[in-house]
């Protein structure tokens, strides 16, 4: 009697194990490297959190270094005994051996479905709540820990991309799985691809963390916050000439709230995805007409290109681990070690009313390139940004060239004070924020196209302003009227627009070279008649008031 009730007990007590730990059968391989044929897991520390093939392993960092090829699949929605979510500890350095992949599927095997979207525009984690809800797998990277990527490894963190409406668009909006960063910890990629559908987040926004690429791929959403729907972008493609401008102005790259760091050779590419209400319909269309670049060494649909060195990019949200829409959450910090210059993005989409569609190649090298709130860049000592394309620095913008640092502007660049969203009907105006600034240390040189509207300011001696060109207006169209309808847009009618004027003051003539000496915050003596000083003057350009 007794030894039935033994034998009663183990086979309740494994039934249980296996109704608790959604495994496969097969080999199983324990934290301490044994290998043996369906061992029983006594605790939960001791489950089975990944597998390749038949193969179950209960350390992923055991997992990682015994595998040389194959992917090793982490299982989602591991639960605790009260059913929150099991965290899967990497708790050691390790290397992803070339064609090894790691993946994090947010269901079954499933990392990403081009074809599946989240059901609201909103981001997944925006809430404590939503983050309980969606978040499948969380992989925990404890101090210190730093998993190197060979070339030809491959890293993908699952989530669904994108939702229905106007506004935020391509955004993950579901399911998501994440890696978390500990202080110190961090991925350095040699010519691996990461592909980040979900999030690499921090333990705390003061965590000291990293994401290197130093060779290779990183793969991410790119995210419109103000998209003002396929009516509208078609009346603004309607507009001729110079009368184009963005329908869109305030984007980042939110999955990544690390630091992450970009050399040049590497890539960080992104997908966009905008939804169409009158269509019902996802664009781009096709999956690889979706593909951008954030930072990239060519300049073909590609943010910032990157020709040497390496740029730093941290998105620190307000609040840690929460991702929202919010005009006050998020801000990405953007340092030049190297060589950059402002890009340009293209999206094409369709919009139809009745039996009429119309396609529109939305290219922003036809217009002026938009840098909002969300994004703050610094040009560190040694490093050079070009603005090449013409550009305009948005309110609560922040563009730092420090000592040593070059900014070079050979095309029309506007920097915006007291920006005004005037169109009537518009669903996501421009947020009100202080005035965007241009604060010059090192040196900054207008040649050539290049014309400035706006205040560059300086707090050093040292800093050099140079104006070697003839052009001293810039202007930018913007909304201003009614935006159109389907029907009207698709049948060629063009939205009211108000174009803005920049008018150089200060003591400037045509082909000047202007050094600039001494604080421009000191603006007391500045007028349009006011003769060059030999103590120094405030070089001033007034615009968009």
């Amino acid at each position: 009697m007794k030894k039935k009730s033994r034998i009663h007990a183990f086979l309740a007590s494994f039934l249980a194990l296996f109704a608790l730990t959604p495994i496969a059968l097969g080999d199983f391989v324990s934290g301490g490297g044994g290998n043996e044929v369906n061992l029983p897991i006594a605790t939960t520390e001791e489950r089975a959190v990944c597998y390749v093939g038949s193969t179950r392993y209960t350390s992923l960092s055991k997992a990682i270094e015994l595998t040389s090829s194959g992917t090793i699949f982490v299982y989602p929605e591991l639960k605790n005994a009260d059913k929150t979510l099991y965290t899967v500890n990497l708790d050691a350095s390790c290397t992803l051996k070339s064609g090894v992949t790691l993946s994090l599927p947010y269901s079954g095997e499933t990392v990403f479905d081009y074809s599946v979207h989240g059901s609201t525009n909103v981001f997944a984690d925006e809430s404590v709540d939503k983050v309980k809800a969606n978040r499948k797998t969380q992989v925990l990277f404890k101090p210190g820990v730093v998993l190197t990527m060979e070339s030809g490894s491959t890293l993908n963190i699952g989530g669904i991309i994108g939702g229905p409406g106007a506004g935020v668009s391509g955004q993950t909006s579901s399911s998501y799985c994440e890696i978390t960063l500990s202080d110190g910890a961090g991925i350095e990629c040699n010519g691996g691809n990461i592909n980040c559908y979900g999030y690499i987040k921090q333990t705390s926004n003061t965590a000291s963390t990293f994401v290197n690429i130093n060779s290779g791929k990183l793969h991410s959403p790119f995210v419109i916050y103000d998209f003002k729907g396929g009516a509208a972008t078609l009346g603004i493609y309607n507009l001729t000439g110079s009368n184009k401008f963005c329908p869109f102005a305030i984007f980042d790259i939110p999955n990544l709230q690390s630091t992450v760091n970009v050399t040049s050779g590497a890539t960080w590419e992104t997908r966009t995805l905008v939804y169409i209400a009158t269509n019902s319909t996802y664009y781009p269309e096709k999956d690889a007409d979706r593909i951008i670049n954030f930072v990239g060494p060519e300049d073909n649909k590609t943010a910032l290109v990157l020709t040497n060195g390496y740029i730093k990019i941290k998105y620190t949200p307000k609040t840690n681990g929460i991702t929202t829409n919010s005009s006050d959450s998020g801000k990405t910090a953007i340092s030049i070690f190297g060589t950059a210059s402002i890009g340009s993005l293209a999206i094409t989409m369709k919009v139809k009313a009745s039996f009429i569609t119309k396609t529109i190649n939305l290219d922003t090298k036809n217009f002026f390139f938009p840098v909002s709130y969300r994004l703050d860049l610094s040009v560190e000592n040694g490093g050079t940004l070009n603005i090449p394309k013409k550009t305009k620095i948005m309110p609560g913008c922040n563009v730092l060239v420090k000592a040593g640092g070059t900014a070079n502007i050979t095309n029309q660049c506007i920097i915006y004070r007291n920006f005004q969203d005037n169109t009537d009907g518009n669903p996501h105006p421009y947020p009100n924020k202080p005035d965007a600034t241009f604060l010059v240390n090192g040196t900054a040189s207008v040649t050539g196209s290049g014309a400035l509207a706006g205040l560059i300011q300086c707090a050093s001696v040292s800093a050099n302003l140079k104006y070697q060109t003839s052009i001293f207006s810039v202007s930018s169209p913007e909304y201003g009227g009614n935006m159109p309808s389907a029907a009207s847009a698709v049948l060629g009618r063009k939205p009211s627009v108000t174009p803005v004027t920049g008018v150089a003051q200060g003591p400037l003539t045509n082909g000047t070279d202007v050094s600039h000496v001494g604080n421009i915050e000191q603006r007391d003596y500045l007028s349009v008649s006011d003769p060059l000083s030999a103590a120094g003057y405030a070089w001033y350009r007034e615009g968009l008031s």
